[in-house]
């Protein structure tokens, strides 16, 4: 029992830092000209992931529902940057 809490903290711990570098990242990229939607979304996925870093207990038991947000909102982002692109 206790190795499963232990592994599912982890994942949320890691997916919080996921959620915090790799969004910092279009931040940057919005301010060199990306454009604005991309960077509103960066901004909101980091939030979500400082959240999950700070409660990785809490977040590993509803990783499900931590893991489904954050491909919705980076599916959102992935539209935004497909039609800036086209």
């Amino acid at each position: 029992m206790k190795t499963s809490l232990a592994v599912t903290t982890t994942s949320a711990a890691s997916l919080g830092l996921d959620g915090i570098f790799m969004d910092v990242s279009k931040i940057v990229m919005t301010f060199r000209g990306a454009g604005w939607g991309q960077g509103i979304l960066g901004a909101l996925i980091s939030i979500l992931g400082v959240v999950v870093l700070f409660y990785a207990f809490i977040a590993g038991i509803a990783l499900p529902v931590v893991l489904g947000i954050k491909s919705i909102i980076g599916g959102i982002a992935d539209v935004f940057i497909a039609f800036r692109q086209r």
